[in-house]
């Protein structure tokens, strides 16, 4: 390749400027700079998914516990020791996302992070929406030992 054709966004970390274009090329700046594992989450996968339209504190995105989180102010790193990568994440073409009901999950999950306001206000917009159901979101709850916390909110609604 000629010179100018990639961008250095970090130490042995090279991409293609038009990679980098967008919502969707934010997620893969951020992926390239944590490394595999990871997975946008949380704000950020709520931004994705149409129900909130708040975009604070960069990019979120889940990265095992062991590994240290890069030191960029675009990037809020979630470090958690279980992050059990089989469920309830999907792959894009260059970034993996949590799917609705993980995030809707990890929002009440991780609420002193996020906010428990925005969390439930998440959670109605995506029932109004029928962008997922009560069901399903119970059910990844279940998966990820949290039924306890979305039971009150999902028995309201």
């Amino acid at each position: 390749m000629l010179a100018g054709e990639l961008l250095r966004l970090g130490k042995g970390v090279y991409a293609k400027p038009q990679d980098l274009e967008g919502l969707e090329g934010d997620f893969f700046r951020a992926s390239l700079l944590c490394g595999k594992p990871s997975a946008i989450c949380l704000i950020s996968a709520l931004k994705y998914y149409g129900l909130s339209d708040q975009m604070h504190g960069g990019i979120w995105i889940l990265i095992p516990y062991e590994k240290s989180a890069p030191r960029k102010n675009a990037i809020k790193s979630i470090r958690t020791r279980k992050p059990s990568w089989k469920v309830g994440i999907t792959s894009k073409s260059r970034f993996k996302i949590t799917d609705i009901e993980r995030t809707l999950v990890d929002c009440f999950r991780y609420h002193r992070l996020v906010g428990i306001s925005t969390a439930v206000q998440a959670l109605k917009l995506a029932l109004k929406e029928k962008k997922t159901s009560k069901n399903k979101i119970f059910y990844m709850a279940e998966k990820l030992n949290a039924e306890h916390l979305l039971q009150p909110y999902l028995d309201s609604l």
